[in-house]
């Protein structure tokens, strides 16, 4: 994690403006706390208009307690600026890129190991996020928000970063998600934006042989994500290196189908290359007596569908990610897009 806040502060010609007004407040000692009669403080419209440089001058500016009480004001509708921010944040669609640190792996974005300046890469909402989000992390203040709520908001809206801060700044909440809400492990393999398996899924929680909903199983068959990395041999070897070939034989899932019966059903070509090579046996037989060779006759999708099909879900099966790098004179330069499918990745220059 990023170990100093000095990462999130930045000196723009912007902010001057909203520093001035600041100082001309604290010197009048005007109340910040004021609330108007929708039950909203400024540090609502700030979060709605992705203004933060104002979420800066009151980190700056405030004392702890003022600032816990700007940030934990519930409005009319009871939302916190906290969740105005992740309300007003827009769905983010297919085609809009996701931008990532030349050299950098996007999950290694907010730690110290991938050095970037945030505001070339996040959004300004997301800019109002992050702030805020390492002031509770600093303060042990995010017991006091709906974390539930905000994960669903940023899933739902496919916004990767917002995801990624949550693990990271709200690391202890969001495990305790995962662990405790079965419907976002179901949610995760049914997902269509970018790649969030890795961030849900352990080694606890994502191989289920207990005729219960198993999320490996149905990521093994689907590979719904749009770059996904489930045909990443190294992506199934985190989960199921502990796991011997007989027993994933018979791990079953809830409908009775091992890993590799729902590789083969899914025309899965290299998760099944991988779990043969690992020594499942191929004529081990599913809870309704079918081995994997009779259901890649009877069952696969080349034989209901006439091709065999990049996915399950009818969604676009491209992901543009864009990566970024800084020159010296701090302009953003646009190094190459790379979209990447769901069985190999394609460069275009």
């Amino acid at each position: 994690m990023r170990q100093t806040d000095d990462d999130l502060y930045i000196e723009d010609k912007e902010s001057g403006l909203i520093l001035a007004m600041f100082t001309v407040y604290l010197n009048a000692k005007h109340n910040f706390l004021h609330i108007d009669n929708k039950g909203k403080n400024f540090l609502h419209y700030a979060a709605k208009n992705g203004n933060y440089f104002g979420f800066i001058n009151v980190f700056r500016s405030l004392s702890d307690h003022d600032i816990m009480s700007l940030l934990t004001q519930k409005d009319q509708c009871e939302n916190t600026p906290v969740d105005e921010i992740f309300q007003t944040m827009e769905k983010r669609s297919f085609f809009d890129p996701i931008l990532i640190p030349s050299g950098c792996e996007i999950k290694d974005v907010f730690y110290t190991k991938c050095q970037t300046k945030f505001e070339y890469i996040l959004t300004n909402h997301e800019m109002c996020l992050l702030k805020t989000l390492w002031y509770l992390h600093q303060k042990d203040g995010f017991l006091k928000f709906n974390a539930t709520k905000l994960l669903s908001i940023a899933i739902r809206k496919s916004r990767i970063y917002p995801i990624l801060m949550l693990k990271v700044y709200a690391e202890e909440q969001f495990q305790h998600i995962v662990q405790n809400n079965p419907p976002f492990l179901h949610f995760i393999t049914e997902y269509d934006g970018p790649d969030i398996a890795e961030f849900f899924l352990t080694r606890d929680n994502s191989l289920k042989c207990v005729g219960s909903f198993s999320p490996l199983h149905e990521i093994v068959m689907n590979e719904r994500n749009t770059h996904s990395m489930h045909y990443n041999h190294k992506f199934l070897t985190q989960y199921l290196k502990d796991y011997s070939c007989k027993i994933l034989d018979k791990c079953f899932d809830k409908d009775g189908y091992n890993l590799l019966h729902r590789a083969v059903m899914g025309g899965n070509l290299l998760g099944t290359q991988f779990l043969v090579k690992k020594g499942m046996n191929v004529i081990h037989v599913s809870r309704h007596e079918k081995s994997a060779l009779e259901i890649s006759i009877i069952k696969a999708p080349f034989l209901e569908n006439d091709a065999v099909p990049l996915r399950y879900s009818k969604s676009f099966p491209f992901q543009v990610l864009q990566y970024i790098s800084e020159n010296r004179t701090d302009k953003t330069i646009i190094d190459f897009d790379k979209l990447c499918n769901m069985t190999k990745q394609r460069y275009f220059y």
